[in-house]
C-alpha cells in the first residue's frame, strides 16, 4: 500500500515531537523545584501539569489517529481508508476544542477496538495486508501495535478505571513478545 512510509515516517515524527515536550517538562520542571523546594506541592504545580498536558495531548492525538490509520490499513482498501481517516480526525479535532482528554480518550478507544479486531482476525489466519509475510511476524507486528495503544491506555486512563501500573507492565510484556515474534521468526518483506 503507499501510505506505509508516510505513515511510519509520521509516526516518528510524533514520538520525537513527544519526547521533546517530555524533555522539556523534566526541564521546566527541574527549573521550578531548584528556585521552589515545596513546587510539587504548590498551586503552581498544577497549572504547570495543565500546561504540559496541553503541550503533549495534541501530539499524542496525533500519533493515536496515525495508529487509528495504520491499524485499518490492514483490513480496508486505501479508498475507503483515506475518507474514513479523514472523518476522524475532523471529529477529534472538533471535540479536541472542547475537551481535549475526551477527543484522546476518543481516539484511543478507536485504535483499540481497530487492534482487537486486527489481532483477532491476525491469530485466525486471515488474510491481512502486512508489510511482512509469515504468520508469526504478523501476529508480532499485532501484538506491538496492541502493546503501544496499551502503554498509551495507562497513561490516559484515569487510575480508577485500570491499575496504570498493571496496564503498564502488561503492554511491556505484550510489546516483547510482539518484538521477539517481529525479529526472531522466519517470514520475509512483502514487495
Amino acid at each position: 500500500m503507499g501510505v506505509d512510509k508516510p505513515l511510519t515516517l509520521a509516526a516518528v515524527a510524533a514520538l520525537i515531537a513527544l519526547g521533546a515536550v517530555c524533555v522539556y517538562g523534566i526541564y521546566e520542571y527541574a527549573q521550578k523545584t531548584e528556585t521552589n523546594r515545596g513546587f510539587a506541592y504548590s498551586p503552581e504545580y498544577f497549572s504547570f501539569m495543565e500546561k504540559m498536558d496541553r503541550l503533549a495531548f495534541p501530539i499524542a492525538v496525533a500519533f493515536i489517529l496515525i495508529l487509528a490509520v495504520c491499524i485499518p490499513k490492514r483490513i480496508l482498501p486505501e479508498r475507503v481508508l483515506l475518507p474514513l481517516a479523514g472523518l476522524l480526525f475532523l471529529i477529534v479535532a472538533l471535540i479536541y476544542f472542547r475537551d481535549y482528554r475526551l477527543a484522546l480518550g476518543l481516539a484511543l478507544l478507536f485504535a483499540l477496538v481497530l487492534q482487537v479486531a486486527v489481532l483477532v482476525f491476525t491469530i485466525s489466519g486471515r488474510e491481512l495486508h502486512f508489510m511482512r509475510q509469515g504468520y508469526w511476524k504478523r501476529v508480532g507486528s499485532s501484538l506491538v501495535h496492541f502493546g503501544i495503544l496499551l502503554v498509551l491506555l495507562s497513561i490516559v486512563q484515569p487510575a480508577w478505571v485500570l491499575d496504570p501500573l498493571g496496564v503498564f507492565w502488561s503492554a511491556t510484556g505484550i510489546i516483547t513478545a510482539g518484538m521477539i515474534l517481529l525479529f526472531y521468526t522466519r517470514g520475509g518483506a512483502v514487495d
